[in-house]
Protein backbone atom coordinates (compact mmCIF):
# COMPACT_ATOMS: atom_id res chain seq x y z
CA UNK A 1 0.00 0.00 0.00
CA UNK A 2 1.29 3.54 -0.98
CA UNK A 3 1.29 5.96 2.32
CA UNK A 4 2.73 9.06 0.48
CA UNK A 5 1.44 11.09 -2.25
CA UNK A 6 4.33 11.73 -5.52
CA UNK A 7 5.15 15.09 -4.57
CA UNK A 8 5.62 14.27 -0.83
CA UNK A 9 7.83 11.03 -1.57
CA UNK A 10 9.85 13.64 -3.84
CA UNK A 11 9.57 16.17 -1.50
CA UNK A 12 11.20 13.64 1.23
CA UNK A 13 13.87 11.94 -0.57
CA UNK A 14 17.32 12.70 1.03
CA UNK A 15 19.04 10.42 -1.65
CA UNK A 16 22.46 11.37 -3.91
CA UNK A 17 24.05 9.33 -5.90
CA UNK A 18 27.84 8.11 -5.00
CA UNK A 19 28.50 8.65 -8.60
CA UNK A 20 27.41 11.14 -11.75
CA UNK A 21 25.23 9.66 -14.13
CA UNK A 22 25.55 5.83 -12.77
CA UNK A 23 23.61 4.07 -9.92
CA UNK A 24 24.86 1.14 -7.96
CA UNK A 25 22.86 -2.02 -7.48
CA UNK A 26 22.32 -1.07 -4.04
CA UNK A 27 21.00 2.49 -5.11
CA UNK A 28 18.13 1.20 -7.74
CA UNK A 29 17.24 -0.93 -5.14
CA UNK A 30 16.78 1.90 -2.37
CA UNK A 31 14.74 4.01 -5.42
CA UNK A 32 12.77 1.04 -6.44
CA UNK A 33 12.10 0.23 -2.44
CA UNK A 34 11.72 3.89 -1.54
CA UNK A 35 8.62 4.81 -4.90
CA UNK A 36 7.63 1.30 -3.94
CA UNK A 37 7.54 0.54 -7.77
CA UNK A 38 7.13 -3.06 -7.01
CA UNK A 39 3.53 -2.41 -5.76
CA UNK A 40 2.11 0.36 -8.55
CA UNK A 41 0.11 -0.58 -11.15
CA UNK A 42 1.23 0.18 -14.52
CA UNK A 43 -0.81 3.32 -14.39
CA UNK A 44 0.64 4.35 -11.12
CA UNK A 45 3.81 3.98 -12.37
CA UNK A 46 3.22 5.96 -15.64
CA UNK A 47 1.80 8.73 -13.51
CA UNK A 48 4.83 8.68 -10.88
CA UNK A 49 6.90 9.03 -14.37
CA UNK A 50 5.46 11.76 -15.42
CA UNK A 51 5.18 13.48 -11.91
CA UNK A 52 8.72 13.32 -11.51
CA UNK A 53 9.87 15.49 -14.93
CA UNK A 54 7.27 17.42 -14.13
CA UNK A 55 8.32 18.52 -10.66
CA UNK A 56 11.95 18.47 -11.58
CA UNK A 57 10.69 20.77 -14.99
CA UNK A 58 12.30 23.95 -14.97
CA UNK A 59 14.81 22.97 -12.19
CA UNK A 60 16.79 20.89 -14.36
CA UNK A 61 18.40 24.18 -16.80
CA UNK A 62 21.63 24.95 -14.68
CA UNK A 63 21.45 21.69 -12.13
CA UNK A 64 23.42 19.45 -13.66
CA UNK A 65 22.74 17.53 -10.14
CA UNK A 66 18.83 17.77 -10.10
CA UNK A 67 18.64 16.76 -13.55
CA UNK A 68 21.23 13.81 -12.61
CA UNK A 69 18.68 12.68 -9.63
CA UNK A 70 15.44 12.86 -12.13
CA UNK A 71 17.33 11.17 -14.83
CA UNK A 72 17.88 8.51 -12.17
CA UNK A 73 14.59 7.80 -10.58
CA UNK A 74 13.29 7.82 -14.05
CA UNK A 75 15.68 5.47 -15.21
CA UNK A 76 15.30 2.93 -12.05
CA UNK A 77 10.79 3.65 -13.54
CA UNK A 78 11.59 3.21 -16.65
CA UNK A 79 13.40 -0.47 -16.00
CA UNK A 80 10.54 -1.28 -13.95
CA UNK A 81 8.11 -0.65 -16.95
CA UNK A 82 10.25 -2.85 -19.37
CA UNK A 83 10.13 -5.54 -16.76
CA UNK A 84 6.26 -5.41 -17.22
CA UNK A 85 6.34 -5.18 -20.96
CA UNK A 86 5.49 -1.48 -21.03
CA UNK A 87 6.45 0.92 -23.24
CA UNK A 88 9.64 2.82 -22.62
Amino acid sequence: MITKTNFHMLRELNFKAESFGVLSGKEVEYLKNYFQLDERSDIELQNLRDFVVMYFAGKTRDDFAIYDLMSGIVGVIDQVKWERGMEV
